[in-house]
């Protein structure tokens, strides 16, 4: 019987937060504790990191089978710079000034976010300088291959999926081969199809990303105008019409154990 949700991802993940996130609401309606690791702009490089050491610590008091990991993934577009010493001018986010940079995974690990829409030193000098888009693809299927192949190996139940559809921008064209006029969608590209074919999709919600499906479903508007955020309510729909029917069809957890406070 699960007795552990352990959850990560970007905002539409993290919880305590702005919002009541899709975990709050699943580990209230299977009547589990839950460890929250999602972050807001977090990169799919440290959702996966957190994902695999904070796992690794719960083993140790845990029965694999007694823990369900539920991943929705970041942009590929973001990423991560680590330090072993302090950068200096590099400490605060380029979207709020209030927000630390940087992140703590083991102990001391400095680990600091970039984003494109940023406008601190680092982002502006990453985006600039050595940001490419298929090579951003690349680096979000390893780090989900990674996550895929611990989990599996330990023998802990997993699920995932995509908080929007800029996980892998299967619908942005690049430009191959070289010198041709030919355009591909990115996962057909030969340097991304390899890696991508390898991802387990049995283990993903058989549905559309997390905020596309609310918008066309859940019937509620963003509490935030022009901010697309999901509220409390809309993530506590999508749990309840998405992600327990998806973990019922898997047998992740037993619709005569779910306990709908």
């Amino acid at each position: 019987m699960t007795k552990l949700l352990i959850s990560a991802g970007c905002s539409f993940t993290q919880f305590p937060g702005g919002h009541k996130t899709w975990p709050y609401h699943l580990s209230r309606a299977m009547g589990i504790e839950a460890l929250y690791l999602g972050h807001g702009a977090g990169s799919n490089g440290i959702i996966s990191k957190k994902t695999i050491f904070n796992t690794l610590e719960t083993l140790k008091n845990y029965n694999p089978k007694d823990i369900l990991v539920g991943i929705m993934w970041s942009g590929c577009h973001r990423d991560e710079y680590y330090f072993d010493r302090d950068p200096g001018k590099f400490h605060k986010m380029g979207y709020r000034d209030n927000d630390s940079n940087p992140l703590r995974i083991v102990n001391d690990s400095n680990y600091y976010l970039v984003n494109d829409h940023w406008d601190d030193p680092l982002s502006s000098s990453f985006y600039n300088n050595f940001y490419d888009h298929v090579g951003s693809v690349i680096s979000t299927i390893e780090h989900i291959l990674n996550v895929q192949w611990f989990l599996k190996s330990h023998g802990v139940p997993y699920f995932m999926t995509e908080y929007f559809s800029d996980v892998f921008n299967k619908n942005i064209k690049t430009r191959y081969p070289k010198n041709t006029d030919q355009h591909i969608d990115v996962v057909d590209h030969p340097d991304v199809k390899y890696l991508y074919d390898l991802i387990d999709f049995d283990n993903w919600i058989d549905a559309e990303d997390c905020q596309s499906w609310i918008i066309k479903y859940s019937g509620l508007p963003f509490p935030v105008e022009n901010d697309p955020h999901p509220g409390s309510a809309q993530h506590k729909i999508y749990t309840e019409q998405v992600i327990i029917p998806f973990l019922i069809r898997k047998k992740l957890w037993q619709q005569s154990e779910i306990n709908n406070p």
